[in-house]
């Protein structure tokens, strides 16, 4: 046999080789899109996930929420117009805010792509299915100056003891700077230059810092800080909890929101709240967050509440000047920012427009 002829046939029997297994995958696969398929079982679909390109914390997080996904598409199957039913599904959800039908939406489309990345699905059926559109024009509105004013001298008259230190400098890194959760328990004590620049490291996996020339009042909270906590490594918040004491691990995100919303809550600005509504899904007793509310105090506020109101001081501090705004608030977007000064610049308007009816009088 010739050398062309027998290379010929290798080509062949590759080819034949290739369309075998390209038909066995499609048999064995096919039930997932004629939705007659098994279940994906959660420790499938969470294996999956890990091997997705997100952080440890962001695969904790959709590792919750994957659940509700997979008792939908293992009830209703598989099939190219899941995502799309779950999506109307979530939609039509009463009790589910627009943040958490969006939140549950992103977490089915990066399960489904990676199914199909690592062979679980024949196809991607995420495509043609666009996300669940953020509201419109929604803003949230942050601490007002009086309500800043409150908590500086709630935090300023505390007795002097490294828990008091701790708090004044969150609540400084907060008030002066407007860091987020993530940036602050990502601190370390080599980030903090003792000449009053911190490097902050921005929300995400980028590994991405900003320098931020720190307040002269949070530095020195800072510096007493480090000097009644001793820190002279590693985080720059330890955890104090019993379990991490001698691991000297850093603050969750969890914990620190505690210790902050505990602190609003004492110093006035916000009321308290407690697990005391319970009802029924999918057969289990689920338990929902219901606020208590408090006399003069009509809202609840939170960490991130305290940087909408930075940003918003901001706004109306530089008149709406888009990039100062961004670059101080290390928005990545210029288009977040301007809904801030939007607002400011709607609101200065309706100030100047008031003398036009001085002489109506109702």
């Amino acid at each position: 046999m010739s050398k062309s002829r027998k290379k010929n046939n290798s080509r062949h029997n590759v080819r034949a080789s290739q369309k075998s297994t390209a038909k066995h995958k499609i048999k064995r696969l096919s039930g997932y899109l004629r939705g007659t398929s098994t279940e994906i079982p959660i420790e499938v679909a969470i294996a999956s996930l890990s091997r997705a390109d997100i952080s440890k914390a962001v695969l904790k997080d959709y590792s919750y929420h994957v659940a509700h996904f997979l008792d939908f598409a293992n009830t209703t199957g598989f099939s190219p117009q899941t995502l799309r039913e779950y999506k109307q599904h979530l939609m039509d959800r009463k009790d589910f805010s627009t943040n958490t039908a969006r939140k549950k939406m992103i977490v089915a489309r990066v399960l489904l792509k990676q199914l199909f990345v690592d062979d679980i699905l024949p196809r991607d059926l995420t495509i043609g299915v666009r996300p669940i559109p953020a509201p419109k024009g929604h803003l949230r509105t942050g601490l007002t100056m009086k309500e800043m004013r409150k908590i500086a001298t709630f935090v300023r008259n505390l007795p002097d003891n490294s828990e008091s230190h701790r708090l004044r400098a969150l609540v400084s890194l907060l008030l002066y700077h407007g860091l987020r959760i993530a940036e602050i328990t990502r601190l370390d004590i080599e980030h903090f230059d003792r000449s009053g620049v911190l490097h902050v490291q921005g929300k995400g996996s980028s590994g991405y810092t900003t320098p931020v020339l720190l307040h002269k009042r949070a530095k020195k909270a800072l510096l007493d800080h480090i000097s009644a906590s001793k820190i002279r490594d590693g985080a720059l918040f330890p955890s104090r909890s019993n379990a991490t004491r001698n691991n000297h691990r850093r603050m969750t995100s969890h914990g620190l929101r505690k210790i902050l919303n505990r602190c609003f809550v004492e110093a006035g600005v916000s009321h308290k709240s407690a697990y005391e509504k319970t009802a029924e899904m999918n057969g289990e007793i689920k338990k929902y967050r219901r606020s208590k509310r408090v006399a003069g105090k009509n809202r609840r506020v939170t960490p991130h509440t305290a940087r909408h109101g930075y940003v918003s001081l901001l706004a109306r501090h530089f008149a709406g000047d888009l990039l100062r705004v961004a670059k101080l608030s290390r928005h990545a977007s210029i288009s977040t920012v301007e809904k801030y000064c939007s607002a400011v610049s709607l609101e200065r308007t309706h100030s100047e427009a008031q003398p036009a009816f001085a002489d109506i009088k109702i």
